[in-house]
This record gives C-alpha cells, structure tokens and sequence, in this order.
C-alpha cells in the first residue's frame, strides 16, 4: 500500500516528460517548416522568377484595358416639354444594352453593340434657369430670389428639378476608341428623335407657326405701305403750303400711335415665330458634340496581384504534387 504513492508520482513524471517531448518535437518540426519554406523557394527561384514577372506583366495588361474607358459628352437642349422622355429613354436603352433585338432595330450588329458600355444623362445645373421657373411660377422676382437663395446645390441636383434645367449632357461610355462610335451615337439619336407623338406635335405646331409667321408678315406690308402712304400725302401737303410738318388731327394721331404699337407686336411675333422654326425642327438640339476622351477608373487594380499570387500557388501545388509522387514512387 506504501508502495502506491510513490508509483503514481513517477507516473505523472513520465506523463510530463512525454508532453514536454511532444511539445519539443512539434515545435522544432514547426521551426523546420518556417525555414524550409524560404529554402525551398530559394531552391525553386529559377521557376519562380521568370513565373512571378510574367504574371505581373499580364496582370498589369490586364488592368490597364479593364481600367481604362473611353467617353464622349454631348449638350442637347430638350425642346418641347421633352425632357422626361429623354430621361425615360435613356433608362430604357441601358437596360436592352445586352438585347440584340433592340440594336436590330436601330441597325447595329452585336459586335458593334459590344462596344458601348454604358449611356447616361444628367442636367446642367444653372441657378439662372430655375430661377426663370420660379419667376413665372410666383410672378415675384424677389420671392423668386429669396427661394433660391434657400436652395442648396444639392437640393438643385435633385431629379424632380431636372425639367428646370435648359441644359442636359448625354454621356456615351465605350470600351475602345473605334470608327463605330460615331455609328452608335448616331443610331441612338435617331432612335430618340424617332417618336410618333412629339413628331406630330412639331409638325403641328411648326405648321401653325409658318401660318401666323406668313399671316403677320402680310399684316406687317399692310402697315408699311399705310405709313409709307401717309408720309407721302404729308410730305405733299407740306411743298403746297411750304409751313412746318402738318400735325394730324387728334383721332389720326391716335390711329397712327396705335398702328406703331401693333407694328412691335407684329415684329415680335414675327422675330418669336421664326426662332420656333430654326430651332425646333426636333424635340431636342444638339448644342455641341464632344469629342471621344480617355480616362481611366478610379479603382483598385487586383489582377496586377491576383494573378501572381495564383501563379504562385499553382506552382507550389505543383512541386508538392511532384514531391508525393516520388514519395509513392519510391514505397
């Protein structure tokens, strides 16, 4: 019974000088791997190497044509009340970006297709422009004022303002700089011009325009040859009696003063109705074209890594599938 105390005590010894073994063991096999790993990729720098630079070359290739994107701004002015059509028809073109039924219809194959990245609007913020809708809208030009001066440009750059704006920028994105770019953005105007409401609503009112543009030119001859007239009969009476200028009667002078008023009208109307007709043969003008453009993407360039470091492992697979290979091989 004695004997029992003592043996349970060198027991738990030899429990403790094994796990301090096994510790010893499993850290100096962990120390070995730590140094093995730069060994084995000293040994291997000649497959290495040559491996890593190629990978950041292409990597790099990569990135740069993943990154860089070519561009082209195009001011229009909406005509016509037109301008959430346009918006609408924007939208509606970026979503059948990757539908070849819609490029059929605007005769652009799926190749040429391929090319455009992206379309998108926005307006050009103008505190002027707003400020013109508000005048009309309050018939106030310091209430007008006082609102807009409430307005923060954030505010301006909200979507429901967007009608406000005379100005909007149509932005084409591609891929590559490429002859088929001009095809593309041609085809896509057309496509936007081409709508059988704001058509008909042009054609009408263009048609009522010429009508009352003819009707007040015609009113404004009358009104010359009468005035032309009267300075002749003054300019007789005038050698006859050989007196100063004759004032007319105060009913003719009142006619003559409300003849000039109506002339102005009449030239107002005239200089109004001939701009509806030189500047709204569409439902909107293109103010200027741009020119395609390169940028690059503000991001993160991964290939550049990613594909190194995948080279880098399938390599170390490699040697590792060769390693138990021979291992097999050899038992």
């Amino acid at each position: 019974m004695k004997d029992n105390p003592q043996s349970e005590h060198n027991e738990d010894e030899i429990d403790v000088s094994q796990l301090l073994q096994l510790v010893n063991s499993s850290l100096l096999k962990f120390v070995a791997i730590i140094y093995s790993i730069p060994i084995f990729f000293i040994k291997k720098a000649k497959f290495f190497f040559p491996i890593i630079i190629i990978s950041i070359v292409l990597g790099y290739f990569i990135d740069k044509r993943a990154t860089e994107i070519y561009y082209q701004d195009i001011i229009i002015e909406p005509k016509l009340e037109s301008t959430e059509y346009l918006y609408k028809s924007i939208e509606f073109i970026n979503l059948n970006l990757s539908n070849p039924e819609f490029f059929n219809r605007i005769n652009i194959t799926q190749d040429e297709a391929s090319i455009l990245s992206s379309i998108s609007i926005e307006p050009i913020i103008r505190s002027r422009d707003v400020l013109d809708v508000l005048q009309k809208e309050y018939d106030d030009k310091n209430r007008a004022y006082n609102i807009l001066f409430d307005f923060s440009n954030k505010i301006l750059e909200d979507e429901k303002f967007k009608e406000f704006y005379t100005y909007h920028k149509i932005t084409f994105t591609f891929v590559d700089n490429s002859l088929i770019n001009n095809k593309l953005i041609d085809n896509v105007l057309n496509f936007i011009y081409n709508n059988d409401f704001y058509n008909k609503k042009i054609s009408f009112l263009r048609k009522t325009n010429k009508y009352h543009l003819e009707e007040n030119e015609k009113s404004l001859k009358f009104i010359d040859e009468y005035l032309n007239k009267v300075n002749k009969e003054i300019g007789k009476k005038q050698s006859f009696s050989g007196e100063k200028p004759i004032v007319y009667e105060l009913d003719n002078r009142k006619y003559l003063t409300e003849l000039l008023k109506q002339k102005e009208r009449i030239l107002e109307n005239i200089k109004n109705e001939s701009q509806f007709l030189v500047f709204n043969e569409n439902i909107f003008s293109i103010l200027n074209y741009g020119e395609v453009l390169k940028k690059e993407k503000l991001i993160f360039r991964k290939m550049i890594i990613i594909i190194p470091i995948l080279s880098i492992l399938v390599l170390i697979i490699f040697f590792i599938n060769m390693k138990l290979y021979e291992k097999v091989k050899l038992k």
